[in-house]
């Protein structure tokens, strides 16, 4: 197999995202996966193909593989740290969503770490500069998704809580 392959089928899949049948194009990225895996140094073609076949996995509802999915697309990220933040904060809200509630909270931790690592690498924030916006707003976000793992870990008896869906 080639990477050439595996590119192929990741564009097969997006054409299936596209349609927004997802049923559809897990085959062909579960298949890019497979390629990848066994391509020597083409973790970042891995990383790319398992984030997507997380996305798949989440609008199949299939929350327990998608976060298998994330968590080795995270191992094959390290160090990125912009597409890295990215796929922690994925890797929490599916783990929320499982009422995995300290897993969430370990990784909306890090990604709000990251986040201010890359923050001070930039140049530091003034929240009140429209030019910072933007950067300053990715970060309340961040912390308000913490804020709300918190809270639920918090008032759920025995580290477990139930959603209900709307």
């Amino acid at each position: 197999m080639s990477p050439g392959m595996a590119g192929a089928l990741m564009k097969e899949y997006k054409a299936f995202s596209y349609l927004s049948d997802y049923q559809g194009g897990l085959a062909p990225i579960t298949e890019a996966v497979t390629i990848y895996r066994q391509l020597p140094g083409a973790s970042k073609g891995l990383a790319e193909a398992l984030t997507s076949r997380f996305y798949c996995l989440i609008f199949l509802e299939r929350y327990e593989e998608a976060l298998g999915a994330i968590s080795e697309a995270i191992d094959n990220l390290r160090p990125d740290g912009d597409r890295l933040v990215y796929a922690l904060e994925a890797q929490g809200g599916c783990a929320q969503r499982l009422g995995r509630y300290e897993e969430a909270l370990a990784a909306f931790t890090e990604a709000v770490l990251l986040r201010r690592e890359r923050r001070e690498k930039w140049r530091p924030i003034d929240p009140s500069s429209k030019d910072q916006a933007f950067e300053y707003n990715m970060k309340g976000q961040s912390l308000a998704t913490l804020s709300s793992t918190k809270a639920g870990a918090s008032s759920s008896s025995g580290g477990q809580k139930r959603h209900s869906r709307s």
